[in-house]
């Protein structure tokens, strides 16, 4: 997460956000920047404001304009670590927008420099609950991602701390119950275990990924998502909190061991949040992380909410514990994603994570030279 490149105050927001972005384009001019950068309010009072701001500009050449339209493609991510919430839209409404004025002509400078600034409304774009909270805002455009900026929806820094009050909604958070993995474990995907293709796990707190780059859609084909994470665990994430001396250790195969399947992958069922001591290892924390889809020419972004089991033993006297774990899904057989021949982009949020996009590329049966078309399972 990086600071405001605007300086501007939290007031400058909702009276003279571009104040600011002239200054800021000098700066960019010299790298020739191509990208979003964002800006917004530090601390939004819910007494005193109805509204979110948020300052984006879009800086770039003419043709870098031309070739990646904010109004087409901009997507808006705003994450709240403290529940591992994920909100998300197109920055401009597609319903309001005016159809470009047809035009044949080439720009007489494509490497014109310059860029286009948008106030967007966060709390009306992603319908943002107006209680405390949190959020780090980001905007990705297929595999340009901008800045992340924190906005603090809260009470004014002087206004009265009723600790009773926030000592009773801990205890209510402490109280909720992890949820099963999702999607729930198949054969041999979705899984959740390493298999022999697994990633390995970042050494830091991150995710990391891996998808089929290019995917042929014809009957059978898949399109498999793998990932590997060390994150930690929000409180209602922990399933299990058993010391790490009493716990069965994470590179350790449970007595009866689930069979490795074909793919290279072995099937772990989690029937509920205890886990089935039977059918595989107990979970000892479900994670969330979260997927967001978009394409390279028609956007439609989309959303998949991944709950993702770990089994490291947690320590219950560590206040940051830190899980890792391993998931392999087959994106073709999710409900929901679309199967439009382009090439998608998937970034993943965590909590305060964000990885870094991969892309994959479906591609028609048709599109493919006629003598390739018909070649055996693997071949093309």
């Amino acid at each position: 997460m990086t600071p405001s490149p605007f300086n501007l105050t939290d007031d400058d927001y909702w009276e003279n956000p571009n104040k600011g972005t002239a200054r800021v384009l000098m700066d960019l001019y010299p790298q020739r920047f191509d990208g979003v950068l964002l800006g917004a309010p530090a601390l939004v009072s819910l007494e005193q404001r109805h509204t979110v701001p948020l300052l984006a500009v879009r800086a770039g050449t003419a043709r870098a304009h031309a070739g990646l339209s904010f109004t087409e493609h901009a997507i808006v991510v705003a994450v709240e670590p403290e529940h591992n919430r994920v909100y998300t839209n197109f920055a401009v409404d597609s319903t309001e927008m005016a159809p470009p004025p047809p035009s044949n002509a080439e720009d007489p400078d494509p490497d014109r420099y310059g860029a286009t600034s948008e106030v967007l409304e966060l709390r009306a774009l992603l319908h943002l609950p107006w209680i405390p909270s949190t959020y780090l805002v980001s905007v990705i455009m297929r595999d340009q991602v901008s800045n992340r900026v924190q906005v603090r929806l809260g009470r004014p820094p002087d206004a009265y701390r009723d600790e009773a009050v926030e000592a009773y909604i801990a205890g209510l958070l402490s109280k909720m119950e992890p949820r099963t993995a999702s999607p729930p474990p198949g054969d041999p995907l979705p899984s959740y275990q390493p298999g022999k293709k697994a990633l390995e796990v970042p050494e830091e707190i991150g995710l990391n990924l891996s998808v089929q780059r290019v995917v042929v859609l014809k009957e059978g084909a898949t399109c498999v998502l793998r990932g590997a994470f060390r994150l930690r665990p929000r409180p209602h994430e922990i399933v299990v909190s058993a010391p790490a001396e009493d716990a069965t250790p994470a590179d350790e195969a449970p007595a009866e061991a689930p069979a490795e399947t074909d793919d290279g992958e072995r099937d772990v069922v989690v029937d509920d949040a205890q886990g089935d001591a039977a059918a595989g290892p107990t979970p000892t924390a479900v994670v969330a992380i979260t997927l967001v889809i978009t394409g390279a020419d028609r956007a439609s972004p989309t959303m998949l909410r991944l709950r993702v089991p770990s089994f490291d033993p947690i320590d219950p006297e560590d206040p940051e514990p830190e899980v890792t774990g391993h998931f392999a899904l087959d994106l073709l057989r999710q409900p929901g994603l679309s199967k439009l021949p382009q090439t998608w982009f998937i970034h993943a949020f965590s909590s305060a994570v964000a990885a870094p996009p991969v892309p994959y590329a479906l591609v028609p049966l048709e599109w493919l030279p006629t003598d390739l078309a018909t070649l055996p399972e693997g071949e093309e």
